[in-house]
């Protein structure tokens, strides 16, 4: 939320003459770092049961997590202007995570198996694919939804 806000800020504040676009070039690489955070906390809790309410069991229960991505996507081929290949190299995806409940408090950790991965993204009949280059193998389900654009590139007008 924190990067579509400036996004949407400079949008409103752009003024006649100023044209916002995303210039692709072959051979150019474009890294992006994204992070994210989401805490949640139980403040107030009560339980209702065949009509009688009890005590609160969960107030004080908290959770957090945290993930990173770090990606380089280096641009191999272009079609009137817009990415159709891309080399794809995951620099680092982490995550970290802690739950807790009165006293007792657990860290987590979270691995991605597209860790230190490269994959090639094409452009085939309308349908973005995605190959491992290097780094072990990974399911299936972990190859599908890649874009070639990036993502900010959706708040901009169409054909820009």
């Amino acid at each position: 939320m924190k990067l579509i806000i400036p996004a949407l800020a400079l949008a409103l504040f752009v003024g006649d003459g100023v044209e916002l676009k995303t210039a692709y070039s072959e051979g150019a690489a474009l890294r992006i770092e994204t992070e994210a955070t989401f805490k949640i906390e139980t403040v107030d809790m009560t339980i209702t049961v065949d009509g009688e309410e009890r005590e609160g069991f969960g107030a004080g229960a908290s959770s957090a997590d945290t993930r990173r991505i770090v990606q380089v996507d280096r641009v191999v081929a272009l079609a009137d202007g817009a990415p159709v290949k891309l080399v794809r190299s995951f620099e680092e995806i982490s995550g970290t995570g802690s739950m807790s409940f009165g006293d007792q408090e657990q860290e987590i950790e979270f691995e991605c198996p597209l860790s230190e991965t490269v994959l090639e993204l094409t452009l085939d009949d309308g349908e973005v694919t995605a190959e491992v280059s290097v780094g072990g193998s990974v399911d299936s389900e972990l190859l599908d939804g890649h874009h070639l654009e990036l993502a900010l590139a959706a708040l901009l007008p169409d054909g820009e």
